[in-house]
């Protein structure tokens, strides 16, 4: 196959799935990772696609707004259900009062959840919606996202700064060696900030293809997190940065 047909097929895909990955593409085509990563690299240059860890995902439009949630949560690659996965187990025991964001992987980890007795916290519709029975659910109410299904202002802030949990399972849009953690809105990032504090331990779901990548706005710094779950192709200089922030580091 010629490689505008091959980058047609690829366009296609992205466009379809909302993100492909360069190691399925390349047994699909019949051709090595390098080729299909070249592939990706002219669709970049082309603002077609972008490319991340291991894969590619379509490229937003220059000063596109936030994507909605149920975009988000419609390609969710194997490295961030394994992470939703082992978070449920991990952090979701009887007793145990967990706070949680609106992000895809966040929301992913009720899907895995088996014990009973848990309290959430939330910001999140879409948590709301998916607590499994047995759960004591609270939500903070406030300003409504549409477009994330969250949360936000000053009763959300007053929300999480008066009631406290065990563990705050976090997610941001990327982390990158100068910019940082990073979300795209600044009125989720401060409740996120408000729910971090309010927590006796932060976790961050971060999936290895968001290692690279940046969004607007800085959310936290890596010493402000006590857990990083992260997938064991996360690269070395990404890991050791939030090492040497003190940061203990579960990989899966």
């Amino acid at each position: 196959m010629l490689s505008e047909a091959r980058q047609d097929h690829l366009i296609q895909q992205v466009r379809t799935a909302g993100g492909i990955r360069t190691a399925e593409a390349a047994a699909q085509f019949g051709v090595s990772v390098m080729t299909i990563w070249r592939d990706l690299e002219v669709l970049e240059k082309k603002g077609i696609v972008r490319r991340v860890h291991g894969g590619a995902r379509p490229a937003p439009p220059e000063g596109a707004p936030e994507p909605a949630f149920s975009s988000k949560a419609l390609w969710m690659p194997p490295e961030r259900v394994t992470l939703s996965r082992y978070a449920a187990q991990r952090f979701g025991r009887p007793g145990v009062s967990l706070t949680l964001e609106g992000g895809s992987t966040v929301v992913g980890v009720l899907s895995h959840l088996q014990a009973e007795g848990l309290t959430i916290l939330t910001n999140s519709i879409e948590v709301l919606r998916a607590a499994p029975t047995g759960c004591n659910v609270l939500g903070s109410g406030g300003e409504y996202r549409s477009v994330s299904g969250t949360f936000v202002g000053e009763q959300a802030l007053s929300f999480f700064q008066t009631h406290r949990a065990d563990f705050c399972l976090l997610s941001a849009t990327g982390f990158d060696q100068d910019a940082g953690l990073t979300d795209p809105t600044p009125a989720e990032i401060a409740v996120k900030k408000a729910m971090q504090k309010g927590s006796g331990s932060t976790v961050l779901l971060l999936d290895s293809l968001k290692f690279g990548q940046r969004s607007v706005c800085r959310l936290l710094e890596p010493s402000d997190i006590d857990i990083l779950v992260t997938n064991e192709s996360a690269p070395e200089w990404g890991l050791k940065i939030f090492r040497q922030a003190g940061c203990r580091i579960e990989l899966v």
